[in-house]
């Protein structure tokens, strides 16, 4: 289980590069950031996509979505120490999440549940970078790369999805 909240943090660190509001292609509202401290903690100085800084009139934006996921994440961590501590721990089939290098094994009913609170997290993460990679694509030059990336940003969201249905059908039994 220590290994999932390992993942957890990094997708929070991750969440970083795709909260901040960059107006090139980006249409949806913001909330202006006015802490430093508060800014750096929460929205990143660069360009994901292009690797350079970002805007300065953007500097101290975070999108909505940006805010969303932040609640979500909170949201998510706060029910998965809740279902840890107060589901049963009965003992069900066991989970194993495989990686290259290990496997996390999950076989009671709290470590489960815990589990599928992060998992959901996940899956809406990546659902939202689909959709900034999506937005990102509007304004890239070339239309192979257009394509590239449309291609990419769908395939995302469709495995998400995927991922969330197949957590919520698991999570009932």
């Amino acid at each position: 289980m220590l290994g999932m909240w390992l993942i957890f943090i990094l997708m929070i660190w991750f969440v970083r590069f795709f909260a901040a509001y960059d107006s090139r292609y980006m249409n949806e509202k913001y909330y202006y950031i006015n802490n430093s401290i508060l800014r750096v903690l929460l929205i990143d100085k660069s360009n994901y996509f292009e690797k350079t800084d970002r805007r300065k009139k953007d500097i101290n934006k975070i999108s909505i979505v940006g805010i969303v996921l932040y609640i979500y994440a909170a949201i998510s961590a706060l029910l998965a120490v809740l279902s840890y501590i107060f589901v049963p721990k009965r003992k069900v089939e066991t989970w194993i999440i495989e990686t290259e290098n290990s496997s996390i094994s999950l076989d009671t009913l709290n470590e489960c549940s815990a589990a599928c609170f992060l998992f959901l997290f996940f899956a809406l993460l990546f659902f939202c970078i689909g959709i900034r990679v999506f937005q990102y694509a509007k304004i890239c030059n070339g239309k192979f790369a257009k394509i590239l990336f449309y291609t990419f940003s769908v395939a995302i969201c469709i495995i998400s999805a995927l991922v969330f249905v197949t957590i919520i059908i698991e999570g009932r039994y």
